[in-house]
């Protein structure tokens, strides 16, 4: 969009004033500012996000650990959105390994519901439940594979009971994923509860 001349602007006007009863069109701009406010006065506007990464598994020649990772978490999906950057999913794991009250607040000032989605925390979180369930129960892991160093060393303190407690709140939540709540201290509190698994 940020490419129309004058001309193809102009042209562009003409159709959205009188569009073919079967067409939708769906416009893309990085800089709003620079439409026409004809043409912006015709459309709906909604606000996207960029996604931190955005991965074509088929275009990926020799993925990485993390290309896996996520190939995997998205149940080998050819083309799927990795939500969180490598940094922000090392941060994740490492305060799921060792859930101290400070490495919980230093994760929710990042991983605060708003630039990475809270459907997403509950998503991962859930996954992550899962895995930690299974690998206490068979030694196997399905998501979090990649990172089994990290997970190893917490399952002699879980308590398995607990994890299907925290799973059933997290299958609740995700009814209400898109409710104006406070995410951040939802985060919080389940990042809390998620620490008491693994106290006796």
């Amino acid at each position: 969009m940020n490419s129309l001349n004058l001309t193809s602007a102009n042209a562009l006007l003409k159709i959205l004033e009188e569009p073919p009863h079967y067409a939708l069109f769906v416009l893309v701009s990085t800089n709003i500012g620079q439409l026409l406010p004809t043409i912006k006065s015709r459309c709906h506007k909604k606000m996207i996000a960029l996604p931190k990464k955005y991965y074509n598994i088929n275009e990926v020649s020799q993925p990485n650990g993390i290309h896996q990772f996520w190939q995997t978490y998205y149940d080998h999906c050819p083309l799927f959105e990795a939500q969180l950057s490598d940094n922000e999913l090392q941060l994740f794991v490492s305060t799921l390994a060792a859930p101290s009250v400070d490495n919980i607040f230093t994760l929710t000032q990042i991983v605060d519901g708003k630039t990475i989605k809270f459907s997403f925390v509950v998503d991962f979180l859930q996954k992550w439940l899962i895995d930690i369930a299974l690998y206490k129960i068979t030694s196997q892991l399905n998501y979090f594979a990649y990172f089994k160093n990290q997970i190893a060393p917490i399952m002699p303190n879980l308590q398995i009971d607990k994890v299907f407690y925290l799973s059933d709140r997290l299958s609740f939540l995700q009814k209400w994923v898109n409710h104006p709540l406070n995410q951040k201290l939802q985060i919080e509190n389940l990042m809390f509860q998620y620490q008491q698994l693994f106290v006796k």
